[in-house]
């Protein structure tokens, strides 16, 4: 069952979205807001598979929202406009509802999502696979990465370069693509240019995560993924007393 969730400033809106979801199998509604500022939160903690994401909304446009979510999150534009899709799509949206959205379109935009969120969990590493191979530069050799040696991966235009125990790695892959490939329970994008393994973080502190490398390496954590990098580690974080979480304060803009 695939969690959604709505974030649109007009509760009509919401309603009508409410009850196609109800009326089409294999996906629930998780949460809904009318205001983009609380809406990033539940988000953050809900984790919905896909979002139904208004583009006129007066805190923050749907478009801006959209740049500072999660990455794994499939989103769908609805909208009574379509001066935006063109660049919708240069943002790689999952579909574009124009309002009034019948129901049949809206339907036929949950089977496409269906099926590709099931391709794309089906391209993803099972979790007790511990190693994936690379291409290398040379066409006939592959490289094994064992992903626990694995430090962190950094982008470089339509390359990454990985950081590996004993040696940093070169690879003709964007950072999105290994972020859909490493799981998400051990690996964490912090940045634009950086995915790092969380079991390589020694401390994290003033807007970074230092890790445990010779020479000690600080990478910085972005203001569009701090929100949900913070979520996970709250969920790992030991404390005694208050059972309230508390998230350090967010670094500047990147």
């Amino acid at each position: 069952m695939l969690k959604s969730f709505i974030l649109d400033d007009e509760q009509h809106a919401i309603d009508l979205l409410t009850d196609y979801i109800e009326r089409t199998p294999n996906i629930t509604l998780v949460g809904s807001d009318v205001s983009p500022l609380s809406a990033l939160k539940s988000i953050s903690s809900l984790t919905p598979d896909i979002l139904f994401l208004d583009i006129d909304m007066p805190q923050i446009s749907g478009m801006d929202f959209l740049k500072i979510i999660n990455e794994n999150i499939f989103v769908v534009l609805t909208t009574g406009h379509t001066e935006y899709a063109i660049e919708a799509y240069t943002l790689d949206i999952a579909d574009y509802l124009l309002k009034p959205i019948s129901y049949d379109r809206f339907a036929t935009c949950c089977q496409r999502l269906t099926k590709k969120i099931s391709e794309h969990h089906k391209n993803k590493p099972e979790q007790h696979q511990d190693f994936f191979y690379i291409q290398s530069d040379i066409k006939s050799k592959m490289i094994q990465i064992v992903m626990d040696e694995l430090y962190y991966v950094q982008s470089l235009n339509n390359y990454v370069i990985l950081y590996h125990q004993s040696d940093k790695i070169i690879a003709y892959l964007t950072l999105k693509e290994m972020e859909q490939f490493l799981p998400a329970d051990r690996f964490s994008r912090i940045h634009k240019s950086y995915i790092v393994n969380d079991s390589k973080i020694k401390t994290i502190e003033m807007g970074h995560v230092i890790l445990h490398s010779k020479p000690v390496v600080a990478l910085p954590i972005g203001l569009k993924f701090h929100d949900p990098f913070f979520a996970k580690i709250q969920k790992l974080l030991l404390r005694r007393g208050s059972k309230d979480n508390i998230i350090p304060g967010k670094p500047g803009k990147t």
